[in-house]
């Protein structure tokens, strides 16, 4: 990551950017993923979620997609009940029900309520799976004793 960034600095001055302005528009986003410091699943989800709502940097689910699924291979509970959201929802990826539900589950496993919830309307609905009210009365339960909705 540094190297990149050093190499981006030398490249803006080489082509002669043209301001001080110039360069750190060229380098700004880079600069900030070495400062915040993208190197932990929970900060990979964030930047997911930046993708997703334009914070920071252009919106774009495909980017999204790219740092939640970072984040979620490797256990991060947000980050799985995020990339369920855009398969559930069609956004930066094809629309999956299969996929929402394997993700969902994950999150719901580590006791996320929300994705409980998502996967007990998702067996209600038979959404991506077959139709099981005896799964869906389980998983929305396990989210109601957290409190959920």
């Amino acid at each position: 990551m540094r190297l990149r960034l050093v190499i981006l600095v030398l490249a803006a001055i080489i082509i002669g950017v043209g301001s001080y302005s110039g360069i750190v528009n060229v380098i700004k986003e880079p600069i900030e993923n070495v400062i915040i410091g993208y190197k932990s699943p929970s900060a990979w989800n964030n930047r997911g979620v930046d993708y997703v709502i334009g914070k920071r940097v252009a919106q774009n689910d495909s980017e999204a997609v790219k740092w939640f699924c970072k984040a979620a291979k490797q256990g991060e509970v947000m980050a799985q009940r995020n990339l369920g959201l855009m398969y559930a929802a069609g956004k930066g990826v094809p629309q999956d029900n299969g996929k929402a539900m394997q993700w969902f589950r994950k999150a719901a496993l580590q006791n996320d309520a929300v994705s409980q919830l998502n996967l007990g309307v998702m067996y209600q609905k038979g959404m991506g799976t077959q139709q099981n009210d005896r799964e869906a009365i389980k998983w929305i339960h396990k989210a109601a004793a957290q409190g959920f909705p």
